[in-house]
């Protein structure tokens, strides 16, 4: 062996050793992002899935499990804008476990409500402070990962904000058919605890790490910078299509359980799980869908973020439909499945694209307004779902829910022909 060879072989070593302890990082980073919408998704799936006894229990009906749920979203509408301005100016991972830390207090509130007004007062409080999670997250993301890694970073934290739709849906369900209500609640408020310690020990990144920024928009006028995050053409069609998405999974999510009762003939039990199976596939949609965004962009696809996004609207929209309309629980599951999988496979990819258009130093102001619109969808969905139900029933109204993903679909058409233009002149402004 030469001498050059010897020498070489512990700088090799040494590389790879690097290499896996930054893959060993970079993983338990992910984790913990995901474990914080994890526990935000956990709450609305608990709300889902105690429908049933917190109707019985309080003497409401679905128009105020309605309400319910979209109260969080809408007193969110006050704070996400304002957190998101903050996440451009602040310590981030600090002020993410700051509002995990509050939330986590909420959801105490929210189990020892004795009344449905007392209930309805900290679910507007749990609203109030988690608006600021997704800007942080969003942020955080830009700045762990380069552009090329985004799509599977993404893939793997909504993994966990579906796997918390999930736990909230089994586990909470599960506590609360044991004991009550209440504990479905309470079970959460311990891990929101615990993550607070696992958030405050992430590091901190260096804002556009990433990129070479010679400019600093961190004192951009607020309206300035609300009028150039609405002035970017792909962002705010990303912003509509994340907010439509959101419509219809608010609806589906508050009440798949009670429509899977009454559609299918089943008992609380089986109504419960169906939501989480027919999630397992929207899982393996976001990991899948996440890396192959990444895969194409990297061999110079440039438009394949949004082409995933209209492939997988599309299809969809044309399992659905069916899948809405029959009766048969047998032959539902697998078209929720794949429709589920489908939905999940575009959502990675987008919130990556809106990474890509927007400047870095802005990342939090435009999550924020994009958090506004989704909260804004998300508030209404379950009102519009509870009261239309009552007039056509819940087969035809989950039908028409249906347009907001089609709507999606139209407007993706669009981003196809911004986004290139749009990702170029994000990258020049933060090289200049």
């Amino acid at each position: 062996m030469s001498h050059g060879a010897k020498f070489a072989e512990p700088d090799r070593r040494r590389e790879r050793t690097e290499q896996n302890a930054r893959g060993t990082d970079d993983l338990r980073i992910l984790i913990v992002l995901a474990c914080v919408l994890g526990l935000g998704s956990a709450d609305q799936g608990t709300l889902g899935a105690v429908a049933g006894p917190l109707e019985n229990g309080l003497h409401i009906g679905n128009a105020e499990i309605g309400v319910l749920a979209s109260v969080v979203s809408a007193i969110g509408l006050l704070t996400t804008v304002p957190a998101g301005a903050l996440t451009d100016r602040v310590t981030r991972t600090r002020l993410l476990a700051v509002t995990i830390l509050l939330t986590s207090a909420a959801m105490v509130a929210n189990g020892a409500a004795q009344t449905y007004q007392m209930l309805l007062i900290s679910r507007l409080l749990l609203g109030a402070v988690s608006a600021a999670m997704a800007p942080a997250v969003a942020s955080l993301v830009g700045d762990y990962f380069p552009a090329h890694r985004r799509g599977r970073a993404y893939g793997i934290i909504l993994a966990g904000e579906l796997l918390g739709t999930g736990f909230g849906y089994v586990v909470a369900g599960g506590v609360a058919a044991l004991l009550s209500w209440r504990w479905a609640f309470w079970v959460l408020a311990p891990i929101g605890f615990f993550l607070v310690i696992s958030v405050f020990r992430l590091p901190e990144p260096r804002r556009g790490q990433f990129v070479s920024a010679r400019t600093d928009e961190k004192r951009v006028p607020f309206r300035q910078a609300m009028r150039y995050v609405l002035s970017v053409r792909s962002n705010v069609i990303l912003i509509v299509v994340s907010s439509l998405l959101y419509f219809f999974l608010a609806v589906l999510r508050t009440f798949a359980s009670v429509f899977a009762q009454s559609q299918y003939s089943v008992g609380q039990a089986i109504g419960t799980l169906v939501l989480p199976l027919v999630g397992l596939g929207a899982v393996l949609g976001v990991l899948t869908g996440g890396r192959l965004g990444d895969l194409l962009l990297r061999a110079g696809h440039v438009r394949a973020r949004i082409l995933i996004g209209v492939t997988g609207y599309t299809i969809a929209l044309v399992l659905f439909v069916p899948a809405f309309s029959t009766s048969l629980l047998l032959v539902s599951m697998p078209l929720f499945f794949l429709a589920s999988a489908a939905l999940g496979l575009l959502n990675p990819p987008l919130d990556a694209a809106r990474l890509d258009v927007v400047h870095h130093q802005m990342w939090g102001r435009s999550e924020g307004v994009r958090t506004f619109g989704m909260l804004a969808a998300t508030a209404a969905a379950p009102l519009t779902y509870g009261f239309l139900s009552e007039a056509i029933g819940m087969q035809d109204a989950f039908l028409a829910m249906l347009g907001s993903l089609a709507l999606a679909a139209v407007l993706l058409v669009f981003a196809l022909h911004t986004y290139p233009p749009d990702a170029a002149a994000a990258e020049s402004t933060s090289t200049a």
